[in-house]
């Protein structure tokens, strides 16, 4: 091989490594300004809080979405999902996290296995349920869901659940 031939294959193969460069950086600025221009969160229901308190009602169960804009189902669940907020206000409390904003990385990272990932988080009694995707689909079959849980939590005595998961944190502290 001559040096012409070996000259021309090596400025193909930087250009191509340059221009993959390119891409990559190009793609990483454009996600992280829409990131910090709150591209990907347009929804309106980022995080929701009772009234104007900034506090969760605890007594209350919390429901949480984790979502990404590049999911076409999570698109299609976010306005089902606003809708509960309205529906269901005063019996649960509504959080939804883009799961793509790195202040929600250490939650996602341990919590999400797919997407839309929809939990029923009910700290009084230490409980935690998953609602598979498979069921949010449309509003019914979402809010049978959110209904099915409230009919289950009103037949507990959550008076004993409570002292039940007390003493069971109390035993894992002591050890």
């Amino acid at each position: 091989m001559d040096k012409k031939s070996l000259v021309i294959i090596n400025s193909i193969i930087l250009g191509i490594i340059v221009l993959v460069l390119l891409g990559f950086l190009i793609s990483e600025c454009v996600y992280t300004h829409r990131i910090n221009n709150h591209y990907i969160n347009e929804t309106n229901i980022s995080v929701q809080f009772d009234d104007k308190s900034k506090k969760f009602d605890t007594s209350l169960p919390t429901v949480l979405l984790i979502h990404t804009q590049r999911c076409g189902l999570c698109i299609r669940f976010l306005p089902i999902f606003n809708k509960a907020s309205i529906k269901y206000k005063g019996k649960y409390n509504f959080v939804a996290l883009e799961g793509h904003d790195p202040r929600n990385y250490t939650l996602v990272q341990d919590n999400v296995t797919e997407l839309p990932m929809v939990y029923i988080y009910d700290t009084s009694i230490g409980n935690k349920i998953h609602i598979p995707s498979t069921m949010l689909g449309d509003e019914e079959h979402f809010y049978f869901e959110l209904d099915r849980y409230l009919h289950f939590r009103s037949l507990l005595n959550l008076d004993q659940a409570v002292k039940d998961h007390q003493e069971a944190l109390a035993k894992i502290q002591k050890k």
